[in-house]
């Protein structure tokens, strides 16, 4: 469990297959004793350092909290009611689609016990986190006394005490509801701009790519990425629920449209820069793309207001400091497959007056449906009853506003706005 936990840290060198390659190999293993030597084998093939990931991760978040001297709360209140609003229309999606009533069953079942983690601002209680590290640095001497001299010489033993010791550590945090392989990729993940999909949870980190000091562009940017880890339910979480004619047909539509938009970028990315075996990775962006835009059509007045959420949307997802269509590890380069969820948005190209030939422009009858059934274009318009609150994202604020009022002591009120405080504290930052 620990050796799949520290890898998963390592991304860059190893895929999805990596994992199910070795959970079949261990599942084989007949008694504990080859249980125990495939775990050993595998250890002795990761980075020493590698291994005390936990305890560095717990030391880096002492530190930042410290500096940050935000109130200590076990959950969000504001990005929690995000979480669940996201997860609400995730089902929503679900159940508007062609898919089978069994299929919409199981969906919906996942869907519902999963829960979201933001990173710094969930159980960020700096006590817990020291205490958890005191309890670490006790297992740790611990073990070592328990090992001989000639063991102690070995490096795959200093693996397995840091390992162990990490285990007891989180144990100690007592934070229900997650496992503990989650929690260790969690904290370990709050010092970098990283969000995934594991066991069912989905953990957000709030370092996010864009501008910290516009709130708007940086719920957004929340939105974008909380939509992309819940649409991995479906793709490739769920594909086992979703007919083959379609996962074959969403498959092939996105990757002639992901390579369509590489190739015709006037920034070519490397050579090989395609994959048909990571398409998962975009379609969670075209349905999560089209998902949020029905949700800010509902809360817009006019069609400004729908241009205005879309460009807010994409300028939070720009990256800074990198050069554009850089290779990233089991992803297409991050433009390519953000324009190409773009161009799929089914409302793009009226609202931009995009005509046929033009490389932004999608025609209806090509639009991919990875969940079955045809584009309905009235999901995605603005309905004439809707009232003007300012459009989506002054709505969103506002709705943090009212929750930030209902909460009734000044220090629960704190808690309600760390979210912004800690955007303040990033303003602060030197700009490099």
């Amino acid at each position: 469990m620990w050796y799949m936990a520290v890898k998963l840290m390592d991304t860059p060198t190893v895929g999805s297959e990596h994992f199910v390659e070795t959970s079949r190999e261990y599942a084989k293993k007949k008694n504990n004793s080859e249980r125990f030597s495939f775990a050993v084998e595998k250890l002795e093939n990761i980075n020493l350092t590698s291994t005390n990931i936990f305890y560095n991760s717990l030391y880096a978040n002492i530190e930042v909290l410290n500096q940050l001297n935000l109130p200590a709360a076990e959950e969000n209140e504001f990005l929690h009611h995000i979480f669940d609003l996201m997860k609400n229309n995730t089902i929503e999606e679900i159940w508007s689609s062609a898919l089978s009533n069994e299929s919409k069953k199981e969906f919906e079942k996942e869907l519902s016990k999963s829960k979201g983690f933001f990173g710094l601002l969930d159980y960020n209680n700096v006590t817990m986190l020291e205490e958890s590290k005191l309890v670490y640095e006790a297992e740790y001497y611990r073990l070592k006394s328990l090992l001989s001299p000639d063991d102690l010489d070995t490096e795959i033993a200093e693996k397995i005490i840091r390992l162990g010791a990490s285990d007891t550590a989180i144990k100690n945090l007592r934070i229900p509801g997650y496992q503990p392989v989650f929690l260790f990729s969690a904290f370990a993940s709050n010092m970098a701009n990283e969000a995934f999909n594991q066991n069912s949870n989905i953990y957000i980190g709030i370092v996010t790519r864009n501008d910290l000091q516009q709130p708007i562009s940086t719920i957004a940017d929340t939105f974008s990425v909380l939509a992309h880890e819940l649409m991995h339910f479906v793709y490739p979480f769920g594909i086992r629920l979703l007919p083959s004619n379609v996962t074959k047909a969403a498959n092939k539509c996105t990757q002639d449209e992901v390579k369509m938009m590489g190739d015709s970028d006037a920034v070519k990315p490397i050579d090989g820069w395609f994959s048909e075996n990571i398409t998962h990775e975009d379609l969670p962006n075209l349905l999560g793309l089209r998902m949020v835009m029905k949700m800010v059509a509902r809360k817009s007045a006019n069609e400004e207001q729908l241009k205005n959420a879309l460009e807010t949307i994409l300028s939070g997802l720009c990256i800074q400091g990198k050069p554009k269509n850089s290779i990233l590890p089991h992803h297409h380069p991050f433009e390519i497959s953000i324009n190409t969820a773009v161009r799929q948005y089914p409302l793009f190209s009226s609202l931009y007056g995009c005509r046929l030939g033009d490389r932004m422009f999608a025609e209806p009858e090509k639009f991919c449906n990875p969940l079955g059934g045809d584009v309905n274009l009235e999901d995605y318009k603005i309905k004439n009853d809707t009232e003007d609150v300012g459009g989506f994202f002054n709505y969103i604020m506002d709705t943090a506003n009212a929750l930030e009022q209902k909460i009734a002591s000044a220090k629960e009120q704190k808690i309600a706005s760390a979210f912004f405080c800690f955007i303040s504290f990033f303003q602060q930052l030197p700009s490099d």
